[in-house]
């Protein structure tokens, strides 16, 4: 009769009833969310200082490479990778927590007195191995309105990748393979593949599976204006406006794997104070603001801090007012000649909350939950510009050329981003 208990327990735990399903969402929600949620845009991490002349165009080209999005700086300012971070083990109290039949079939073993069998069984640990990256290339067309005033338009061209392994490791099922033969159920039961049952569970609730993604997409198309208030020949102060147009793809809530942060209208105001000191260094601090208008976005809305895997009933059509973004920051340019320059810039930044409107079908405020943040980031580029030297008739063409690579070095509630990008321009 124990034996028989035991069977029945344990086929009952592994069959993908509907606690089941419950404890595989309550694992599953909050590891994808933060492994696939990932911050991008593609925005300059420098401010111009210098306009066009009247009449005068330039035609030039961005190429970029960003990665370090499967690190994130946590809630208290720690980076970790997200795959340590959010890596499952499925030991005993972790699936006697989220699954009742998980608590009788771990009480069923112990009585067998076989050294607390029940307390030491482990179905492993289920490892999330990403390796996401994105590249672009922006074409981008500037014109001198005025002798203090440039206009210009970047029409970003995404490929976005993600290398994707779920991997389940340091399981002691093979202890009990001792019990095969014994019951069916119970042979299928100790074969449970995690890996298998994550995408069921996300097929049940409507989500598309987890694989590798290779995609390429139009993202959103950024107008530019460079205003110079004031020359003073060794100080300028410079405003730079940026609007984004919503031309990239819209939010997507059955795709765990989708990026979610295009499609919006937003307007950027830079004001920034460049200063010469001597004949070769030019500090310029800025302050940037970054306001992005509400959207009526469509988003699973959970009913509750345990509801971590909502499924498609819980689709509301809600309207997302994202954060307030301040930078703050220093950019320094030294001269190393006529034709080339280095440059680094040092910014802070920060993030208020984001705030969900709904039609009350959930709790909208779990959505805006660790979405306050803030980052410190710096940069470092080299720049080849050969129109000084062709004003002075020493080179056959005026054009520029310059590499700049960056990284995030702190940060609350956002993502890692190491990237490096190359310019080239042409001006006629």
């Amino acid at each position: 009769m124990v034996w028989g208990n035991f069977l029945q327990a344990i086929s009952r735990f592994f069959v993908l009833d509907e606690s089941s399903r419950q404890f595989v969402s309550a694992v599953f929600w909050p590891t994808l969310i933060c492994l696939f949620f990932l911050f991008f845009t593609v925005r300059s991490y420098s401010f111009e200082t210098e306009t066009l002349p009247k009449t005068i165009s330039t035609s030039s080209i961005k190429m970029g490479f960003i990665s370090g999005l499967d690190q994130r700086f946590q809630e208290d300012g720690e980076l970790v990778k997200l795959k340590d971070y959010k890596s499952i083990e499925f030991d005993a109290p972790t699936l006697a927590k989220f699954n009742p039949q998980a608590s009788t079939l771990v009480q069923t073993l112990n009585r067998f007195g076989l050294y607390n069998a029940g307390d030491l069984f482990n179905l492993g640990t289920l490892e999330f191995e990403t390796k996401p990256t994105i590249k672009y290339v922006a074409p981008v067309y500037a014109y001198g309105i005025r002798d203090n005033w440039t206009v210009g338009i970047g029409v970003p061209v995404i490929q976005y990748s993600n290398e994707v392994e779920m991997n389940q490791s340091l399981s002691n099922v093979d202890y009990y393979n001792q019990f095969r033969g014994l019951s069916e159920d119970l042979d299928a039961a100790l074969d449970t593949d995690l890996r298998a049952a994550t995408q069921s569970t996300l097929a049940q609730k409507g989500y598309m599976p987890i694989e590798d993604r290779n995609e390429d997409f139009l993202g959103d198309i950024q107008l530019v204006s460079v205003f110079k208030i004031f020359d003073r020949g060794d100080s300028k102060l410079i405003h730079q406006a940026t609007l984004t147009l919503p031309t990239g793809p819209e939010y997507n809530s059955d795709d765990l794997l989708a990026l979610n942060t295009f499609h919006k209208t937003s307007l950027e105001n830079l004001i920034g104070y460049a200063k010469m000191i001597g004949s070769f260094l030019t500090v310029s601090p800025f302050l940037s603001l970054r306001y992005i208008m509400p959207e009526k976005i469509t988003v699973r809305v959970p009913k509750d801090a345990d509801d971590t895997l909502p499924d498609q009933n819980s689709k509301d059509d809600v309207t997302l007012s994202e954060g307030f973004t301040t930078e703050v920051g220093t950019q320094f340019d030294f001269d190393l000649s006529q034709d080339f320059k280095i440059g680094t810039n040092y910014l802070f930044g920060q993030k208020t909350a984001d705030q969900y409107s709904g039609s009350g079908k959930g709790d909208t405020s779990l959505l805006a939950k660790n979405t306050k943040a803030m980052w410190q980031k710096v940069s470092l580029s080299l720049s080849y510009s050969t129109v000084k030297s062709y004003l002075k008739k020493q080179s056959f063409l005026p054009m520029s050329l310059s590499f700049m690579a960056y990284d995030t070095i702190s940060g609350k509630n956002i993502e890692r981003r190491t990237g490096q990008e190359i310019s080239i321009a042409l001006f006629f």
